[in-house]
């Protein structure tokens, strides 16, 4: 019997070795610590935990821009209007954004605010990933986050379409309602960004993407909108339309 109990030890042992996830490029390094001699609850969440870590890694290698449904982010077809103006002397383009996963252009930013985050370190695994939005961009941080095993919680008023909604839950993202407008302003945006703010005090390690002030959110277009455009027309562009809010 003593054998045996000491080949089991021997056994659970490599198990308690550190799990490293060596640097990349420039990427921080992640370290985890694992010992698991029986099954247990808090073994399942340091799995978890663990299987969050490989996702993030896998992300900085960029395999979520080759081998997932994130992938599909951008590149959308730019078509040429053909009947809206039918004898005007110019031709007419319109960049499809709807094609992205998440149904908008705010795939982009999303992607782009949360792939910034993760190379600098401010996201890593375990990380709650906060935003305050009435919609699109909170679907495209809900689907990533989703994808990447990473806790999303989404801000809204009373204004968000109860079909966002739907949308965002269905993605797994958490969903904090503020009722009533900021009393001085008399707007919900001022009152979402003040409970954002109240959520990263009182949530250890959370990040708020920060559409509002974040340069990774233009930087998205920069890089990828508007430089398919330019690159599927050859540069001939005399006029761009674009919709903001």
């Amino acid at each position: 019997m003593a054998g045996e109990r000491e080949k089991t030890a021997q056994g659970l042992n490599q198990f308690s070795k550190p799990f490293v996830l060596g640097n990349i490029g420039n990427f921080n390094q992640v370290t985890a610590s694992q010992r698991i001699p029986l099954p247990s609850c808090r073994a399942a969440k340091a799995t978890e935990i663990q299987a969050r870590a490989l996702k993030l890694e896998e992300a900085r290698k960029n395999a979520i821009m080759t081998e997932s449904i994130l992938s599909t982010i951008g590149h959308t077809p730019l078509v040429r209007l053909t009947r809206v103006l039918p004898d005007c002397p110019f031709r007419l383009f319109a960049k499809l954004e709807g094609f992205n996963p998440g149904g908008s252009a705010k795939d982009r930013p999303a992607l782009h605010i949360l792939q910034e985050a993760m190379r600098t370190g401010a996201i890593k695994a375990g990380t709650v990933v906060i935003e305050s939005s009435s919609g699109n961009l909170g679907i495209g941080l809900a689907q990533i986050c989703r994808y990447l095993g990473l806790r999303f919680i989404c801000v809204v008023d009373p204004k968000t379409t109860t079909q966002n909604i739907r949308i965002l839950k269905a993605y797994g993202a958490e969903i904090d309602l503020v009722s009533k407008p900021d009393p001085v302003t008399g707007e919900f945006l001022q009152a979402r960004i003040d409970r954002v703010q109240s959520l990263l005090r009182s949530i250890e390690d959370s990040f708020w993407t920060n559409q509002y002030a974040n340069l990774s959110n233009a930087q998205a277009h920069y890089r990828t909108t508007m430089h398919e455009i330019a690159t599927e027309l050859d540069g001939r562009i005399d006029y761009l339309f674009v919709a903001t809010s």
